[in-house]
């Protein structure tokens, strides 16, 4: 019997032995895994952010017609190092009374240096006293503020 209960003994202790050794040597892969992963956060482009400042605009109003429909605008970002591979900046017009929900298209631009100048058309059915111009970036997603409120009639 007294060696029945020294084999118990000894298996018990083989088995809480491997146990907290299993553990241990987990907890040391876990940790390591833990670690590398932290070091690596800052090169995976995850918290890659630009700032785009608001569109200026050229003028006070704008009248479009078929024989003239060009405004300027103008607008910066930054850091141009976090630009992103194939980044597109979307130039968007709110409708007659400001609001962006809805935005129209007026420009795409792939510029990857600023500050960015350009032009745009007025789309035929722009009729209103409060429109307003904002950009947004595609890589990273970003998008500025509006610019200041203009009346716009095609």
């Amino acid at each position: 019997m007294k060696e029945y209960k020294n084999k118990v003994k000894n298996t018990l202790v083989n088995y809480k032995t491997n146990f907290i050794f299993n553990t241990l040597a987990f907890s040391s892969k876990l940790w390591k895994i833990i670690f590398s992963t932290l070091l690596l956060l800052p090169f995976l482009g995850t918290s890659q952010t630009i700032t785009i400042s608001n569109p200026t605009i050229n003028f006070t109003q704008a009248c479009g017609s078929s024989s003239f429909n060009t405004f300027n605008f103008s607008f910066s970002f930054f850091p141009v190092s976090n630009l992103g591979v194939n980044n597109e900046f979307i130039v968007e017009l709110s409708d007659a009374t400001g609001d962006f929900l809805n935005p129209t298209i007026i420009k795409t631009l792939t510029n990857n240096t600023t500050p960015v100048s350009s032009n745009f058309n007025l789309p035929p059915e722009t009729y209103g006293e409060n429109y307003r111009i904002r950009v947004r970036s595609t890589n990273p997603a970003r998008t500025s503020n509006p610019s200041n409120i203009f009346p716009a009639y095609y």
